[in-house]
């Protein structure tokens, strides 16, 4: 198997992409509901990641409350 470079592989989507859009409206329907499903998917990932930070930055205050609290006492 030979290995593509991204660049490739994202000139050949572009590629197809475009083809699709000069295909017609009938495609275009479809393609506003992967649109959505994507938005929706990436609106999920961006949503957990900032959860997960803050889960992170709060748990990094409790550990660093705890150790000042047990060096002060």
């Amino acid at each position: 198997m030979v290995q593509k470079k991204p660049s490739v592989i994202f000139a050949n989507a572009e590629i197809h992409i475009n083809r699709n859009l000069r295909m017609g409206p009938h495609i275009r329907e479809g393609d506003q509901g992967a649109r959505r499903v994507i938005r929706a998917f990436l609106l999920l990932i961006s949503g957990l990641s900032v959860f997960a930070v803050r889960m992170l930055s709060f748990g990094v205050l409790i550990g660093s409350q705890e150790i000042i609290w047990q060096v002060g006492h």
